[in-house]
């Protein structure tokens, strides 16, 4: 097993999929993969998790879990939420 001397962990909430802001959302997706290329080559583990506003067959969640094994989470299933069923305040962490 390596030593590393670090690992990185980035928390992203990417933009809610609405009609008005699909440019936004391509735009983003691309800032986000340059991201990950970035860091894949820098040779050190790292971690991503948040809420990725992925609607169900979302290509982008489908790129994801084909380009990087161990990208994880069930967009039914969340892994944590944040207050009752009816909060105003319905916070999700669906990927990692």
């Amino acid at each position: 097993m390596k030593n590393y001397p670090y690992l990185q962990i980035r928390n992203i909430h990417l933009t809610p999929p609405r009609p008005h802001l699909v440019d936004l959302r391509k735009k983003e997706f691309e800032k986000l993969k340059e991201y990950m290329m970035e860091n894949n080559n820098s040779g050190l583990p790292w971690v991503m998790m948040g809420d990725f506003n992925f609607l169900a067959m979302d290509k982008r969640k489908k790129f994801l879990k084909n380009n990087y094994s161990s990208f994880s989470g069930n967009h039914i299933r969340k892994t944590w939420r944040h207050g009752p069923k009816y909060s105003p305040i319905r916070a999700n962490l669906d990927y990692v």
